[in-house]
């Protein structure tokens, strides 16, 4: 009896989880703009727009082909430089470079 049931859990499991992997990349992975101000980063898509003040950040990290700014230990706000031009890239290099994150918090 045992045996049957199983099965039958572990091919559900085997089904579901790629669907709700689906689900999870189409609402993260949508097309984003991203408005940088001196007083806040703005991320915008189709479904959604988040506004988050530069002292939210914990810390920055600047990549060769990305900017990491970290809101917590575990999660980060990624931008690419592909989507900027090279003079806006170096304001925000110059601007991540100067900035004082809130290193104090977790």
């Amino acid at each position: 009896m045992f045996l049957p049931l199983g099965a039958a859990l572990a091919i559900a499991a085997t089904l579901l989880v790629p669907m709700s992997a689906r689900q999870v990349r189409a609402q993260v992975c949508l097309p984003t703009r991203a408005h940088l101000t001196d007083e806040h980063a703005e991320f915008v898509t189709d479904a959604h727009t988040s506004t988050i003040r530069w002292p939210t950040f914990v810390k920055a990290v600047t990549g060769p082909e990305f900017w990491l700014f970290y809101l917590n230990r575990n999660s980060a706000a990624i931008l690419p430089r592909r989507a900027f031009g090279p003079a806006e890239q170096a304001e925000i290099d110059a601007f991540v470079a100067g900035a004082r994150w809130s290193a104090s918090r977790p």
